[in-house]
């Protein structure tokens, strides 16, 4: 439904510049504004709640930068999660960890980013190097879309109240490789079938001081179904 809408702006927006450029943020708004009026008068048995467009805008204008800026606000801090049974789990994130989590070892078109380590691709990013025009261009960008504007709900999700103890025996044999050293996951319902996924896996020789393996959004339960489920009683965020 959402996308419908936005793919309906994206082609206003197109068209009334003769051509794929972009417009303005303010125009934009104007062109959406149009399509959902159109929508809701063709349709009269069709409803969109408040917060369903609120979200809207708020995900159409995530790019890589503004991940950036989210991701800065998790560095320098260590989160400390209380799940029952006694049991502590501790979370950093470092310049290491945005590259994966984004999923820009996935662009392999683009030499910039997959021939360089991750701390450099952070730096890149920082530099505006690596920018939204650059990866979008690639034709694999369709497979991290989804990271980059879900990107927001990662320090929501660091507030989750349940755990996964995840175990990758559980997953069909087709999809085992992809979560092979996960340890957890932490998740954020979106709609009654898609979740975005932190996962994390523990440090060698560290148990429970974990770090970032990778962030996806799944259009299943797949790796949520028959695992173990923990509750998270406290996080506690202790600066670093």
């Amino acid at each position: 439904m959402q996308r419908e809408i936005f793919a309906r702006a994206m082609k206003v927006s197109a068209q009334s510049v003769g051509g794929p450029e972009p417009l303005s943020r303010l125009a934009f708004v104007r062109t959406l504004t149009m399509s959902l009026g159109k929508k809701m008068r063709c349709e009269t048995s069709w409803a969109l709640r408040v917060t369903e467009v609120l979200l809207l805008f708020r995900r159409m204008f995530m790019g890589i930068k503004d991940c950036f800026d989210i991701y800065n606000t998790l560095l320098n801090k260590k989160y400390v999660l209380h799940i029952e049974g006694n049991m502590q789990l501790e979370i950093t994130f470092s310049k290491h960890n945005l590259k994966h989590l984004l999923g820009l070892q996935k662009l392999k078109d683009i030499n910039i980013v997959t021939e360089n380590k991750a701390p450099v691709v952070y730096n890149l990013i920082k530099k505006n190097i690596v920018n939204d025009k650059l990866i979008c261009g690639s034709q694999y960008y369709s497979k991290i879309e989804e990271r980059i504007l879900y990107f927001y709900l990662i320090p929501t999700i660091l507030q989750s109240k349940i755990i996964v103890d995840f175990d990758p025996s559980k997953i069909p044999d087709s999809y085992k490789s992809k979560l092979q050293e996960t340890d957890y996951i932490l998740y954020h319902r979106i709609d009654s079938t898609t979740n975005a996924h932190l996962t994390l896996s523990e440090k060698d020789e560290q148990k429970h001081k974990c770090y970032p393996e990778t962030f996806f959004v799944e259009h299943s339960q797949m790796y949520l179904t028959g695992q173990d489920f923990k509750d998270i009683l406290n996080v506690e965020i202790i600066e670093l």
